[in-house]
């Protein structure tokens, strides 16, 4: 009937076939309006303009989204731990540059340090004992060593004699390096020792310069200066564009 067509159309049909379309029909009939309605034995029906139709929506799949998103953290998470891994690289070797740089500047100004006060001790028993030489007075000699111990607590000057060390190589208390030492004196060189652990200096490590006293051209006597080493090591004199360094250390080698 029409009502159920006009019915159908409203729901969304707009496919039909019939009696209400077209009765049965010879075959050759058939094939005609076949071919004329391409593929579509049957009679379309237009929607009415003031029906609108059913329409059946199908509901959308998050799967492939949720697979996107997936796909697009686990991009962003990898060129993220890249980009971090990178950066930290590049900061810790710029660090490593620096800090290097900054050793190197407080080992060179520490050498420098270190060579100059040695040789401020040098020179200056080496004119005390042209005092001793010239002045023939070993008690203006001493006086001066004090006064040497009391503006520099770090390094202990001292003055012994030849009669003084021959008796000690006499009692078996010099021997070793410390003999040999005393012989390069007695040639009239000047002697700088190893660094050594001393007790009797009040448990430090130190080294010592001396220098030997000649008297018409011969071995009188050795002054001496004992250096405590933390006078080496000392940074506060010594500056670095790069940082400053906390503290130093000697060691055995």
């Amino acid at each position: 009937e029409e009502t159920q067509c006009q019915y159908l159309l409203n729901l969304g049909c707009t496919v039909a076939q019939g009696f209400l379309f077209s009765r049965p029909v010879p075959a050759n009939e058939f094939y005609r309006n076949y071919e004329s309605l391409h593929g579509y034995f049957c009679r379309r029906q237009p929607i009415p303009a003031s029906k609108e139709p059913y329409r059946i929506t199908k509901k959308k799949k998050l799967f492939p989204y949720l697979s996107v998103i997936l796909l697009c953290t686990m991009i962003l998470g990898v060129a993220t731990f890249c980009v971090f891994n990178y950066y930290m690289h590049t900061t810790r070797e710029l660090f490593d540059k620096l800090a290097e740089r900054n050793l190197v500047a407080f080992t060179t100004g520490q050498v420098t340090a270190t060579n100059s006060y040695i040789s401020e001790v040098t020179h200056t028993l080496e004119s005390c004992a042209t005092l001793a030489r010239t002045e023939h007075d070993i008690l203006l000699m001493e006086t001066y060593i004090s006064t040497l111990n009391r503006n520099d607590p770090r390094t202990h000057f001292s003055y012994s004699s030849k009669a003084y060390y021959d008796k000690k190589i006499a009692e078996g208390k010099v021997v070793g390096e410390d003999l040999e030492a005393l012989r390069r004196l007695e040639r009239g060189e000047t002697v700088i020792s190893d660094v050594a652990f001393s007790h009797r200096m009040g448990d430090i490590y130190c080294f010592v310069i001396g220098v030997p006293v000649m008297e018409d051209g011969e071995y009188v006597g050795c002054l001496r200066a004992i250096i405590n080493t933390k006078r080496l090591l000392a940074s506060e004199h010594i500056t670095s564009p790069y940082g400053d360094v906390v503290a130093s250390f000697l060691t055995d080698e």
